[in-house]
């Protein structure tokens, strides 16, 4: 992984911690990620990408 990738994923990283902030205590988020299956994560982040380029091409049709 490049440099630049790792600076933009470690800020991407920092804004999601942004946006929990206020909606639960570490302790709460500490355990909801240890009650978590393993690949979580990832199976969530390829539903999201999925979902994107779904969205995506839904944007492209509307011009045509």
């Amino acid at each position: 992984m490049t440099q630049r990738r790792r600076k933009l994923l470690e800020a991407m990283g920092y804004e999601t911690a942004n946006v929990h902030l206020s909606s639960a205590t570490s302790n709460e988020l500490s355990a909801d990620l240890k009650a978590r299956p393993d690949g979580w994560l990832k199976d969530a982040s390829k539903e999201m990408a999925y979902g994107v380029l779904e969205d995506f091409e839904s944007w492209r049709g509307i011009g045509k």
